[in-house]
């Protein structure tokens, strides 16, 4: 390896640049085992990884808009909502928040893709996902690889819990 790829290197690891991963994930339903596929795409180098994971995130959003606070609130919010200060509240309350690990450690080789299967099962009294008027409820999944510098990762996808 020469001094300009150790630099390559060194970015990927930084940036997580050392592979594209991508999460696929099958009908999900509160109480039962939810199928995953994670897909890796191997960038020109290879990777040593302690293990390929999801996260798994859900949370409640409320929120209320000007004409529900200005009923309820003081008189300097009132003054906040009418000036523009103030476009409504919004309140997040996260409901699920835990790290499945789908494979050990392995090295991954350059420019090949790979596959990992696994399954999740949500937490007992997890709430499915909802939209409301003033309240929604959303799950969320990123598949990521446990590698040296920056974890490569598909980015947080929401899905549906019915």
């Amino acid at each position: 390896m020469g001094f300009f790829d150790a630099i390559k290197s060194i970015g990927r690891a930084i940036t997580g640049g050392g592979a594209k991963v991508h999460v696929d994930i099958g009908q999900a339903t509160v109480n039962q085992p939810i199928q995953v596929r994670v897909k890796v795409q191997v960038a020109d180098a290879d990777i040593d990884i302690s293990n390929v994971y999801l996260l798994v995130q859900a949370h409640e959003e409320v929120r209320i808009d000007n004409n529900g606070l200005t009923l309820s609130l003081g008189e300097r919010v009132r003054d906040l909502l009418a000036d523009g200060y103030i476009n409504g509240i919004t309140h997040r309350y996260q409901t699920a928040d835990f790290r499945v690990n789908i494979s050990g450690p392995t090295t991954l080789k350059a420019n090949e893709s790979y596959t990992f299967d696994g399954t999740v099962q949500l937490p007992a009294g997890a709430r499915p996902s909802y939209n409301g008027q003033t309240c929604d409820h959303v799950w969320t999944i990123q598949a990521g690889l446990d590698a040296f510098g920056n974890d490569p990762d598909s980015g947080w996808i929401n899905f549906i819990v019915r």
